[in-house]
C-alpha cells in the first residue's frame, strides 16, 4: 500500500490504495465461490474503496491494520441501535468510536466528501445480515495472509527494494520464497511482487528513463492469476518479457 501512494497507477491516491487491495483479493487471494460474481465483486470493491477514502481524508495512515479496524467497527455498530455517523465530539462522548471521529475529521476537512461516506456507512451497516457476513467473511479472509510476521517484514515500508529498482535501475530481484517452505504465504509474496511490477510497467510504459524487463517464474503454475492474460496483451508495449517455467 506504501509502495502504492508513489505509483503512478490509477487516477491518484486513493486510487491507487484501492486498485492495489482489489487486485490482490481477485488476483492474489483468489476469487473463488461467490466473489466470483459480479454483484459481490462490486460490493468488495465498493468496502475497500470507501474505508481507504475515509482513513485518507481523515488525515490517517492507509494500512490493512486500520483497514481491520474499520471492519471490526462496523460489526459492532450492526448491534446496537444507535447511528454510526455521529460526530468527533458526540463519538468522544459516547465512547470514541472510530468510524465516527474519522467521520467528523472528514467533516471538518473535507466536508465535499463527507455526505457520501456518511451515507455508505449508513448503507453497510444496514445490510442484510447474510449479505453482510459473507462480504466481511471475504474481506477479512483475503487480507489476512497480509498481516502475518514474514508478509510484513518483507512487504512493507520497512523493506529497501521495489519495482523500481528493476524497471529504472537495471536491477535484478530474486523473489526466493517457494511454496515448500513458505506455503501460501510464499505464494502469497511472490504473487504481490508480480502484480506489482506489471502495474508499475504499464504505468511507466513510455518513460525516457525506463528499461526493458524480463519477468521470469519457475514452477509458473503455482502464480497464474485472471490478470496475466491481460497484461500480456499489451506486454511489449509495457517492455517486459514474460516466461513461465513449469
Amino acid at each position: 500500500i506504501d509502495y502504492a501512494k508513489k505509483t503512478q497507477v490509477g487516477i491518484d491516491l486513493v486510487s491507487n490504495c484501492a486498485l492495489t487491495l482489489n487486485t490482490f483479493i481477485k488476483n492474489v487471494a483468489g476469487t473463488g465461490g461467490r466473489l466470483s460474481e459480479a454483484f459481490w465483486q462490486n460490493q468488495q470493491d465498493k468496502m475497500i474503496e470507501n474505508l481507504i477514502k475515509l482513513l485518507h481524508f481523515s488525515g490517517k495512515r492507509v494500512s490493512v491494520t486500520a483497514l481491520y479496524a474499520l471492519i471490526r467497527e462496523i460489526q459492532t455498530l450492526r448491534g446496537t441501535n444507535q447511528p454510526a455517523t455521529v460526530g468527533a465530539e458526540q463519538a468522544k462522548a459516547a465512547g470514541g468510536g472510530i468510524i465516527g471521529i474519522l467521520l467528523g475529521k472528514v467533516r471538518a476537512t473535507h466536508p465535499e466528501k463527507y455526505e457520501a461516506l456518511y451515507g455508505y456507512i449508513d448503507e453497510i451497516c444496514n445490510l442484510a445480515e447474510t449479505t453482510f457476513s459473507c462480504l466481511v467473511a471475504s474481506v477479512t479472509g483475503a487480507l489476512h495472509p497480509l498481516t502475518t510476521e514474514l508478509l510484513e517484514m518483507k512487504l512493507t515500508d520497512k523493506t529497501n527494494v521495489s519495482p523500481d529498482d528493476i524497471l529504472f535501475r537495471k536491477k535484478i530481484l530474486i523473489v526466493s520464497f517457494d511454496i515448500k517452505r513458505f506455503g501460501s504465504q510464499g505464494r502469497t509474496v511472490n504473487l504481490i511482487w508480480k502484480e506489482a511490477l506489471q502495474n508499475q510497467a504499464e504505468a511507466t510504459a513510455g518513460h525516457p528513463r525506463r528499461n526493458k524487463a524480463f519477468l521470469w517464474m519457475d514452477e509458473g503454475q503455482n502464480f497464474i492469476t485472471k490478470n496475466d492474460q491481460t497484461f500480456m496483451t499489451t506486454a511489449r508495449s509495457a517492455g517486459v518479457a514474460t516466461v513461465f517455467l513449469t
